[in-house]
């Protein structure tokens, strides 16, 4: 062991820092959720200091990965190999999501997420699947443009505990990914079971997956297909649980409420 090594050795010794979740300044071009490491530690784990933590003597540690990669962390990003620049070759990308043991669901968020169109409202040419979730919780496959959408994954009975995202694409046409993988801990940070979406703002859009028809780097297109959600919002005092307003391209919106 050189002295340098030794001397990293001796402050983790000294300064014990606890691993809690973290955020890069919001300054940056898109706010990166991380984890709270010595730098030293970061390095060894592959992570990317982004700003500091613990009061300076730590680091927020975030952690990217492609295809093959493999996490034990609490936030992790999957993207495509060329990120933030499009694969162009057909892929079979899997990463893989190794849980804690205290970690009932996980939380996907789809920070970026063009996959080729649906054929006739199934996803035939590309296809995002995961794998390895509570048997009672099924995702469906999901493909098209995704981008700003999310879903929650109930672990709890997961066999091997482990999370498995899959990207299978069998043509070289233009995709790109970049999906924030987050292990929730504790009730306070989850979504109800079995529940695929999970709204807590009082004011927000809600949309079928694969709707969207604007892309950044691929043709554009017309969505003729939609897909049954199980949707959940937290209800505030003395407000009606929802409150609709249809958006329709002709920018003529029509608004009705549930009871």
């Amino acid at each position: 062991m050189n002295p340098s090594t030794q001397r990293f050795l001796n402050i983790f010794n000294i300064i014990k820092i606890e691993n809690i979740p973290c955020a890069s300044p919001s300054l940056l071009l898109m706010q990166l959720n991380g984890t709270c490491y010595h730098k030293f530690e970061c390095d060894q784990l592959g992570g990317i200091a982004v700003d500091t933590c613990a009061g300076g003597f730590g680091v927020c540690c975030v952690f990217q990965f492609g295809c093959g990669g493999t996490t034990n962390q609490l936030v992790s990003y999957f993207k495509n190999p060329e990120y933030p620049a499009a694969s162009k070759t057909r892929l079979l990308c899997t990463f893989t999501v190794e849980l804690f043991q205290d970690v009932n669901q996980v939380f996907i968020e789809f920070l970026f997420f063009e996959l080729k169109a649906p054929t006739d409202g199934s996803c035939v040419d590309d296809q995002f699947i995961v794998a390895g979730q509570s048997s009672n919780n099924l995702i469906p496959v999901l493909c098209g443009i995704n981008s700003g959408q999310h879903v929650y994954v109930d672990v709890e009975s997961s066999l091997d505990k482990k999370l498995y995202l899959s990207i299978l694409a069998a043509t070289s046409d233009s995709r790109a990914f970049n999906i924030r993988v987050s292990q929730v801990q504790g009730v306070n940070g989850q979504a109800p079971q079995n529940c695929l979406q999970y709204h807590k703002d009082q004011n927000g859009i809600i949309q079928t997956f694969n709707y969207d028809d604007v892309s950044e780097i691929i043709e554009v297109r017309q969505p003729t297909y939609f897909l049954k959600e199980d949707l959940f919002y937290l209800q505030s005092d003395n407000k009606p649980l929802l409150d609709y307003s249809k958006e329709q391209q002709t920018n003529v919106t029509l608004t009705f409420s549930s009871k």
